[in-house]
């Protein structure tokens, strides 16, 4: 099954209840690089949009074939991508400077 990206992130967004330019501001890119996403003309490069899977709840939806293992060693997180179907592991770690910069960012939308 073909998964349509631009289509999860906007379903991801509008759960969170955030406006297009509310998830730009957050990942510090334009309102107009989100809308080109959720249209499919332009798709995140892989380091965002493993930004976007975690910050809108999505990853089981952007990545189906995959098993997620998370753990927190040392003040810093590891996200490990298993392929189910196959021993093969992607692994992404030292996430936690910009996981916490994304946290402060969504609480700053939050206050306002």
């Amino acid at each position: 099954m073909d998964v349509n990206i631009g289509s999860v992130i906007r379903i991801g967004r509008r759960k969170k209840n955030w406006k297009q330019k509310e998830l730009a501001k957050v990942l510090d890119v334009s309102p107009a690089l989100v809308s080109s996403w959720e249209t499919g003309n332009r798709i995140p490069p892989g380091d965002d949009l493993l930004k976007i899977a975690n910050l809108l709840d999505i990853v089981d939806l952007l990545f189906p074939n995959y098993k997620i293992q998370r753990k927190d060693a040392q003040d810093d997180f590891i996200s490990s991508f298993i392929l189910r179907e196959e021993p093969i592991e992607y692994k992404v770690a030292n996430l936690a400077k910009t996981v916490n910069n994304l946290q402060k960012k969504i609480a700053k939308l939050e206050d306002k």
